[in-house]
């Protein structure tokens, strides 16, 4: 927490971040979720460049167990007429 908690104004100051939201697991093992949402794929990858972004990479470096790294895209958002089509 010490590490990221710092990064996590900054990151939110960037161009193009939506969110950027540092959540710690509910075991007593010293999980954390870091997720953040980009507005753009240009933007995400201007960020895993930064300098801020490599302090993380450092950490993840140094943890005792591999974590876990996923990123979700999406692809496509509907609103009511989902509903409307499923629905009828």
């Amino acid at each position: 927490m010490q590490v990221i908690l710092p990064l996590l104004g900054p990151t939110h100051t960037e161009s193009g971040c939506l969110s950027c939201d540092l959540y710690q697991g509910t075991e007593d093992d010293g999980s954390l979720i870091l997720i953040e949402r980009w507005e753009s794929l240009p933007d995400l990858e201007r960020h895993i460049r930064s300098d801020r972004y490599h302090k993380v990479l450092a950490w993840i470096e140094m943890s005792t167990e591999p974590p876990e790294i996923r990123f979700d895209f999406v692809s496509e958002t509907r609103g009511f007429e989902m509903l409307e089509a499923v629905l009828g």
